[in-house]
C-alpha cells in the first residue's frame, strides 16, 4: 500500500 505509493511516485518524478 504507502510502499508502492512512495515506488509510484519516484517513477513518476523520474519518467517526467
Amino acid at each position: 500500500g504507502t510502499s508502492k505509493s512512495f515506488f509510484v511516485q519516484q517513477t513518476n518524478k523520474i519518467k517526467k
